[in-house]
């Protein structure tokens, strides 16, 4: 902005060079103060989910180390990692398992049922106190 009013006093620049710089240097100011306006939003906002404010911050480490070093890693990786291909397989896998309960329900079916009831002071005969009875059934 300085150097522009220099040259504007010796005649090298117009009056609108001049609103331009001091259009920039508006820019930049309002720039500075939306990034210090954000960072305290952020601060805040650090403290608000964590709880205590931010400490010192260090950069991050790349993730370049998770990465597989060879592209044959990549894709053995991409082809046992992949969703869809962990899907089939188990789709696979309920399928045995269908074929399974349709050969089950080809089985015969074996069914046994059994009762056992005890009486007492029999209403037929006086003398009896008490009476069995049992019975067992399959098919």
């Amino acid at each position: 902005m300085r150097q522009t009013r220099d040259r504007f006093n010796v005649g090298e620049v117009t009056r609108t060079d001049v609103a331009q710089a001091e259009s920039s240097l508006a820019a930049g100011r309002s720039q500075v103060l939306l990034a210090e306006s954000n960072y305290k939003t952020s601060v805040a906002t650090y403290r608000q989910v964590i709880g205590v404010n931010p400490g010192t911050l260090a950069a991050g480490t790349p993730v370049d180390r998770f990465s597989p070093s060879t592209l044959p890693a990549a894709m053995a990786i991409a082809i046992s990692a992949n969703p869809t291909v962990a899907t089939a397989q188990f789709n696979v896998d309920a399928a045995q398992l269908q074929v399974k309960v349709a050969e089950g329900a080809l089985y015969p079916n074996f069914s046994v049922q059994g009762s056992y009831q005890k009486s007492f002071l029999s209403t037929q005969s006086p003398t009896t106190l008490e009476s069995y009875g049992a019975s067992v059934s399959g098919s």
